[in-house]
């Protein structure tokens, strides 16, 4: 076999850091040199194996360990061996396992250590929009000594400076342009016009009004307008003609839903209150400036006082002139919701506690001038004031 030399497998590692690089050399001479031999040791198709045509063969791997492999540089850095001592040399690889390995150094620092520095503030401007900068600190309170930064003081506190009785933005005391009639416009405070409104009330002179002087009337922060002529009365901010009857002429009342005067001697606009005595108990008539009845027919309303017309004033005179449930006082000749009583007429029946019913109900049934009945088998039902089946 000394003309046929195999090549051993050669497996190199070389470590870098914790990575294994894994090199196979394999020549293709052994191979190609090799298919003979398999032939001489009787190798069959089936894959079994005989006795080798040369006996002097070696069989165990013996000889082959002395023939010289050609290993490349590059797999005999890791593990070489020292030349001194012959022991595998593991410089490198240990120092680059040391230095992967090197545990994390998370000690505190000394006890005598100095804390860290907070330096602070030393101006507003050292600090957000909004904030004052006070004994170091920026925070919201401020004072005429700690200005803020950017808007203004209130004297307690920092404020965004664009309100009129909060004016400013240098980040000094706030001005309230009120005092003076003013608006703040751009943290300033400045007259008003018709770009720059007033909130309420309106605009005279550059300076915001209440609006409700005659003189000077106006709603909504527009201009303010003087009133006169047919419409001599501010009210509500408006001009008109009169806001109570006292603004009209004698025998006048002010309408109060149109702010105009009118006669005061119909029903729809009677006396100086200029009354609507359509919705007047005394009755639906207009009589000598005041709500009244001139007959019964006056007194058919909703709102009457009784369906009868007494003395110029709707009223009762017995239980029938009041509505259903109601007492006649006969001696105030006044419709109420009163007990009954041998004075007091009910319309309707009167139970034993001398309350007034409308005597149509089963528990309380009856008619004008008698008490009540509560209805029980065999006639359980009320029937106009009857009890029956």
């Amino acid at each position: 076999m000394a003309a046929r030399r195999g090549l051993l497998e050669l497996v190199a590692f070389q470590r870098v850091g914790t990575a294994v690089v894994l090199r196979r050399w394999v020549w293709l001479g052994f191979a190609l040199a090799l298919v003979p031999s398999l032939a001489a040791c009787g190798i069959s198709a089936e894959g079994e194996c005989g006795f080798c045509a040369d006996a002097t063969a070696p069989t165990d791997g013996a000889q082959l360990a002395d023939v010289p492999i050609d290993v490349p540089a590059f797999a005999q850095d890791s593990g070489a061996a020292d030349s001194k001592t012959g022991a595998p040399d593991t410089t490198q690889d240990s120092a680059i396992q040391d230095s992967a390995m090197a545990p994390v150094d998370s000690s505190p620092p000394p006890a005598d250590a100095p804390p860290p520095v907070d330096t602070g503030c030393s101006s507003a401007a050292q600090c957000l929009g909004g904030y004052a900068c006070v004994a170091g600190v920026c925070t919201t309170d401020c004072s005429a000594s700690s200005p803020c930064h950017g808007g203004c003081c209130d004297g307690t506190q920092c404020q965004p400076g664009q309100g009129d009785t909060q004016c400013g933005g240098s980040g000094g005391m706030c001005a309230d342009c009120r005092s003076s009639g003013e608006l703040c416009s751009n943290y300033a405070c400045a007259p008003c016009s018709n770009a720059l409104t007033c909130g309420t009330g309106c605009c005279q002179g550059g300076s915001c009004v209440g609006g409700a002087d005659q003189g000077a009337c106006g709603t909504n922060g527009m201009a303010c307008t003087s009133c006169g002529g047919a419409q001599p009365v501010c009210d509500n901010g408006a001009c008109v003609a009169c806001a109570q009857s006292s603004d009209c002429a004698g025998g006048v009342c002010c309408v109060a839903s149109s702010n105009t005067c009118a006669a005061a001697n119909d029903a729809m606009h009677c006396g100086t209150s200029c009354a609507n005595c359509t919705m007047s108990g005394a009755g639906a008539a207009c009589v000598a400036g005041q709500c009244g009845c001139g007959g019964n027919m006056d007194c058919m309303g909703p709102s009457a006082n009784g369906n009868a017309c007494v003395n110029g004033n709707c009223g009762c005179n017995g239980a029938m002139d009041c509505s259903p449930g109601e007492t006649c006082d006969t001696g105030t000749h006044q419709c109420s919701q009163a007990n009954c009583s041998a004075t007091d007429l009910c319309n309707g029946c009167c139970d034993g506690q001398s309350n007034c019913h409308m005597g149509t109900s089963d528990m309380h049934c009856g008619v004008v001038g008698l008490a009540c009945l509560a209805c029980q088998n065999p006639t359980p039902h009320c029937h106009s004031g009857v009890c029956g089946q």
